[in-house]
C-alpha cells in the first residue's frame, strides 16, 4: 500500500485517509475517490489529500479489522462482532458476566504497529472485565460512565 499526500488530480481510486469538508457536506475517511469526489474536492479548493493506494495483495482497513476481531474472539459465542467501519470493529457481550483479558497478548498486538490498536472500553455495566497477565489483576466496576478499579481479592 502506498500511503501519503497526493495531488487531487492523482487521487482517483485511492482511499481517503481523513474526512474532508466540501460544499454541501463531508467526504468521509475511507471513501474510495471517484470522479464526483475529485470534482467536489477541486471545487472546495483542496489541492491535495492524504490517501492510501492499494497494491496487489493489500487488504482494506475494514477487512483487516474484521479479520483481527475474529482472530481475537475465536469461537466465543458470548461475543457479538459488529460490522467493520472506518477500520474499527466493536465487540459486544451478548450478556452479563466477566471477561478475562490477556493484557500481554493485547499489548503484543498493539506493539506490532502504532497505527493499529486494540482497546477495552467500559460501558454502563456493573462488572466489566478482568485485566490479567501484567502483574496487576483488577476488576473494573462501573456505575454509570465512571469505571473504578478494585484490586483482586476485594470482597464485593
Amino acid at each position: 500500500m502506498k500511503f501519503g499526500p497526493r495531488p487531487i488530480a492523482e487521487g482517483m481510486g485511492a482511499i481517503l485517509a481523513h474526512s474532508v469538508p466540501v460544499e454541501g457536506g463531508v467526504i468521509r475517511k475511507g471513501t474510495r475517490l471517484g470522479a464526483d469526489h475529485i470534482a467536489a474536492l477541486q471545487a472546495a479548493g483542496v489541492a491535495e489529500v492524504t490517501v492510501a493506494a492499494m497494491e496487489a495483495g493489500d487488504v482494506d482497513e475494514n477487512t483487516a479489522a474484521a479479520r483481527l476481531a475474529h482472530a481475537l474472539c475465536g469461537a466465543d459465542a458470548g461475543l457479538e462482532i459488529e460490522a467493520a467501519f472506518t477500520g474499527r470493529v466493536n465487540l459486544r457481550s451478548r450478556g452479563a458476566g466477566i471477561v478475562s483479558v490477556d493484557a500481554a497478548k493485547i499489548a503484543a498486538v498493539n506493539a506490532i504497529d502504532p497505527r493499529s490498536t486494540v482497546m477495552i472500553v467500559c460501558f454502563k455495566s456493573k462488572l466489566m472485565y478482568v485485566l490479567s497477565g501484567t502483574g496487576l489483576d483488577v476488576f473494573v466496576v462501573s456505575s454509570g460512565s465512571s469505571p473504578h478499579m478494585i484490586p483482586t481479592g476485594t470482597k464485593l
